[in-house]
């Protein structure tokens, strides 16, 4: 049974690549969308559990270097070093809840579905998806000591700043290690107005050179989130005009083309990887 997990970008949510999810889950694989709890999601919240006024819990929210941590360093020449520190931490949990819910939807698929535990078992053949910090997340799973379960790695404009010791949120010592021998094809996307295209696209040329089955897709025009349906919700939504007016126009790509052009590829990319279809 083949299982596909992605992992959203710094102030994303579990929905902001439903188009993906959707247009995968389709094809007859079973779909997680992971909503991060280590502060890096705009809000994660809980499907079932509730407050005593019947509201969704709040699992975590939103935390920002600037406004919510304390600096406790005497030089500020540090401070630099302990914000990658602590989003190397954060791509370390993040890392730890992927592979939780890959482990929850096993036990899920045995106790309510009546799944065989064999059937369930989802020990490799798992392809990873992730976005900005979330391209950083699913690198680093797959290059983390679980990589061996995972066959397929598609980064869409990953953060994957800095060098040696500087790096984060990937951490150096899993950067320079090889890919485990599961994993078949890596596909990353860069996108030309995203102040990622500068700071990540020679880490992201080495993580594609790591697999003989990798592709690099380049997209000059399109902006940090052209892959995701966030261009699509807030540029044609009813505050179009506000979020304009604060975040600018990153992309000279319509925002439904880009996204359409990276299903597209997203599919073929996992190509050879979907359960074979049922014939009638």
């Amino acid at each position: 049974m083949r299982r596909w997990v992605f992992t959203h970008s710094l102030t994303g949510w579990r929905h902001i690549n439903s188009t993906f999810v959707v247009e995968i889950a389709s094809q007859g694989a079973v779909t997680l969308a992971v909503e991060h709890c280590d502060g890096s999601a705009c809000l994660a919240v809980a499907n079932e559990a509730t407050d005593d006024a019947g509201r969704k819990k709040t699992l975590a929210t939103y935390v920002s270097w600037e406004r919510d941590k304390p600096v406790e360093v005497d030089d500020f020449d540090d401070v630099p070093a302990a914000k990658a520190a602590w989003r190397r931490a954060q791509c370390d949990q993040r890392c730890l809840e992927v592979i939780a819910a890959l482990d929850g939807i096993n036990e899920a698929l045995v106790r309510h579905l009546g799944v065989p535990p064999s059937f369930a078992r989802s020990g490799t053949d798992v392809a990873v998806l992730g976005q900005s910090f979330g391209g950083a997340s699913a690198i680093s799973c797959v290059l983390g000591p679980g990589g061996s379960r995972f066959s397929y790695c598609l980064l869409y404009d990953p953060w994957l700043e800095g060098n040696g010791d500087a790096m984060y949120p990937l951490r150096f010592r899993d950067f320079v290690k090889p890919l485990p021998t599961s994993v078949r094809r890596v596909v990353v996307w860069r996108n030309g107005r995203s102040v990622l295209w500068d700071l990540c696209k020679d880490n992201c040329e080495a993580i594609a050179a790591k697999c003989p089955g990798s592709r690099i897709h380049d997209s000059p025009d399109c902006g940090h989130f052209a892959q995701t349906d966030a261009p699509i919700i807030f540029e044609s939504g009813p505050l179009a005009f506000v979020y304009r007016a604060i975040v600018g126009n990153h992309s000279e790509t319509d925002a439904k083309a880009s996204l359409t052009a990276a299903t597209v590829q997203t599919l073929d990319a996992l190509e050879g990887w979907f359960p074979p279809k049922k014939k009638k």
